[in-house]
């Protein structure tokens, strides 16, 4: 008799079969987006820590949907499934474990946490000996709380597992077989920083460039720290949003590569870095101005608004995707102490309106087509709106040309270049980069953020080189 098709493989799920943890998730979806309700999960401690994880559940809403699966474990029980049942035991709630179960047939049984029971360490252990006896069953876990039931498995696997558990373990003599080890997160924590997207801050230096004090140093030094604020201010949010959408994200199909979607990065450590972010951010707010620390906050607060629900009104979050984009402008006039003139104030505005249309436009083309017809993931927007995002789009960016046509033809303007005839090449130059983008993103040639996309794109970088030499030669 074959004694292994009978003894069942039993697998974990939190660090185990997802590399992420789905409490620690949720949670996270109620601290950023619902934190109306954390008092509700708070309250639910008083019962114990199994009725804490069914509330936080619950008021998240969350699912495990399109939740990241561990590679080791996966090529495990499919190798395995046919031979003997793959039981998944975990700690975290019933109805999570019940969802993954439904969504993977190799899986036999699953037995999770019930309002009264917290299937954790020994409490796991008692269980799993009750229904299989001492040694009846091997078990894969990830954490400490595992070790009492590796003592009590026959064969025992480990996986991601930290360097502390791995050091317990030996302490505690147990034979375990490590199917994969914990993966380094510092290149996945990098790219959750987006640091790509750093470059819209770099708008904080255009009233020094358009005010022509590109020379005096002293400007530069506030600039700089509202800059670097600006770069903290911005990645802090984007791990903030990653956190509260992991759902969505997993829906999409290319933000579901981000490192938090993805599994590569764990919550706990992009909660590390929100909190560090946080004080760096803080300690260079308060090396700038006061007015310019007031524009700082009002940035990061309306950020957090955005993502958590403006961003799903329609026409309001393009207007105010666009107003961030000025506020960086104002940021950067402030810190430097440069008053800025209505014509960049309103150039900038019907600029950043027809690029945020563009965003929103892009998504609408990439949307996974359910059947529904309805809304792209995220957002207000439905497949009809597509004509309307253009127009909207294409016409603020024919406003932005011919406001800074009419700005070239001012008489102030005309004083403060010498041969002011040059900077309509700029003009040319916006004009054909804006087509060109609205035309990309028609033809669905861009599948990001447009800024981004622009980056990669050779017409964008020939814009930059003539317009740079056009100013030059206008000087």
């Amino acid at each position: 008799m074959n004694h292994d098709a009978l003894r069942p493989l039993c697998v974990d799920l939190d660090g185990t079969l997802t590399p992420t943890d789905t409490l620690t998730e949720a949670l996270s979806i109620v601290v950023v987006r619902r934190p109306w309700l954390l008092p509700v999960c708070l309250w639910a401690l008083r019962e114990g820590r199994a009725a804490f994880k069914h509330s936080v559940v619950r008021c998240a809403a969350y699912t495990t949907a399109g939740i990241p699966r561990t590679l080791a474990v996966q090529t495990l029980i499919e190798s395995q499934f046919r031979e003997r049942p793959i039981w998944l035991v975990s700690g975290a709630p019933q109805e999570l474990v019940d969802e993954v179960v439904s969504a993977d047939h190799r899986i036999t049984r699953g037995v999770g946490s019930t309002a009264t029971m917290n299937l954790t360490s020994s409490t796991k252990r008692d269980f799993l000996i009750e229904h299989f006896g001492p040694s009846g069953f091997d078990y894969v876990g990830n954490s400490t709380d595992d070790i009492p039931v590796w003592k009590a498995c026959n064969v025992s696997y480990g996986v991601n597992l930290s360097h502390a558990t791995r050091r317990k373990v030996q302490q505690e003599g147990i034979p375990l077989k490590e199917l994969m080890p914990l993966e380094e997160t510092a290149g996945a924590g990098l790219l959750s920083l987006r640091p790509f997207s750093w470059t819209k801050n770099l708008l904080v230096f255009v009233p020094l460039l358009a005010s022509h004090h590109w020379q005096d140093a002293s400007i530069w030094k506030p600039a700089i720290l509202a800059f670097v604020a600006l770069c903290i201010g911005s990645t802090t949010v984007y791990l903030l949003n990653d956190m509260a959408d992991l759902a969505a994200d997993r829906r999409h199909p290319t933000k579901s590569l981000r490192p938090l979607a993805s599994g590569r990065l764990h919550p706990l450590e992009a909660w590390f870095a929100v909190l560090v972010l946080l004080g760096a951010w803080i300690g260079f707010a308060a090396a700038l101005d006061a007015t310019s620390r007031v524009l700082l906050t009002a940035q990061l607060a309306t950020s957090l608004l955005y993502s958590g629900l403006l961003k799903r009104i329609p026409i309001l979050d393009m207007t105010v995707l666009a107003m961030l984009f000025c506020n960086r402008v104002l940021i950067g006039g402030t810190a430097s102490k440069i008053q800025l003139s209505s014509w960049l104030l309103a150039f900038s505005i019907f600029v950043f309106l027809s690029l945020s249309g563009m965003k929103r436009f892009c998504e609408l083309k990439i949307r996974p087509s359910n059947g529904e017809g309805a809304k792209a993931l995220g957002h207000s927007y439905n497949e009809g709106d597509g004509p309307f995002l253009v127009a909207l789009g294409v016409n603020s960016m024919l406003l932005s040309v011919l406001i800074l046509a009419l700005y070239l033809g001012d008489i102030r303007s005309e004083s403060l270049y010498s041969r002011p005839q040059f900077l309509w090449g700029l003009c040319l130059c916006l004009l054909l980069w804006g087509m060109r983008m609205w035309m990309r993103a028609w033809r669905g040639e861009i599948t990001d953020d447009p800024l981004r996309e622009a980056l990669r794109l050779p017409e964008t970088w020939i814009s930059i080189l003539v317009g740079t030499l056009a100013f030059i030669a206008s000087v």
